[in-house]
């Protein structure tokens, strides 16, 4: 399972996800810092299905944890390459324009 919270905007939805462990969590390496802040990303707790079809039409998703970044790569939505750590912890921001 894991967090999934939208938050709607003029401009259209923002999507933020974690893996349910992580919420809460502050991980830093140098000058770079990721808090998985529980307003942010503290919503309800999905499945995977519920997360992908959020992402159809968002504006923008942040996404953290390495079982959701996992499952978004096998299912092709997100490529490897694109994927960022803060001190192991894998990343992914999707811009959609």
């Amino acid at each position: 399972m894991y967090f999934l919270k939208i938050h709607e905007t003029p401009k259209g939805s923002v999507i933020a996800a974690c893996d349910r462990d992580l919420l809460g969590s502050r991980f830093s390496e140098g000058e770079k810092v990721l808090d998985i802040d529980e307003d942010f990303y503290g919503g309800n707790e999905s499945d995977m299905d519920e997360i992908v079809s959020s992402l159809q039409g968002c504006l923008t998703a942040n996404i953290v944890g390495e079982g959701i970044v996992s499952e978004l790569i096998e299912r092709d939505i997100v490529e490897k390459e694109n994927v960022s750590e803060v001190n192991g912890v894998p990343m992914v921001q999707l811009f959609y324009i």
